[in-house]
């Protein structure tokens, strides 16, 4: 009898163990998920993100480099043309009050 309960009480912190062990495992994949999830964001927010692997085969092909590098500055062209048509609006927007304003001088003369 008493062989039993010392059998059933071994298996029961087996188990337990096992539950332990299995849960700081999980707390560990959890971790080790939110890091790279941090780094996968760093990395969109810097730009395309190229594995080692594949820097290695671009300069082995330098058409391929010679692409990546026209892509970027076609990308970085396309941000610049859309700050400078937001800063002609904002001029636009500028003339309009100072017309408006002169306007309004010369109704009050």
């Amino acid at each position: 009898m008493a062989e039993r309960s010392c059998a059933k009480f071994s298996e029961s912190y087996q188990e337990v163990e096992g539950d332990l062990t299995l849960t700081a495992l999980v707390i560990q994949l959890n971790n080790l998920a939110t890091k790279v999830s941090k780094v996968e964001n760093q990395c969109t927010s810097l730009g395309k993100y190229i594995p080692p692997y594949e820097r290695r085969k671009s300069r082995g092909n330098g058409y391929n480099r010679v692409g990546d590098t026209l892509q970027i500055i076609l990308q970085k062209v396309n941000e610049h043309d859309w700050v400078i048509n937001e800063i002609h609006e904002n001029i636009e927007s500028l003339n309009q009050t100072v017309d408006s304003h002169s306007r309004s001088i010369q109704l009050i003369r």
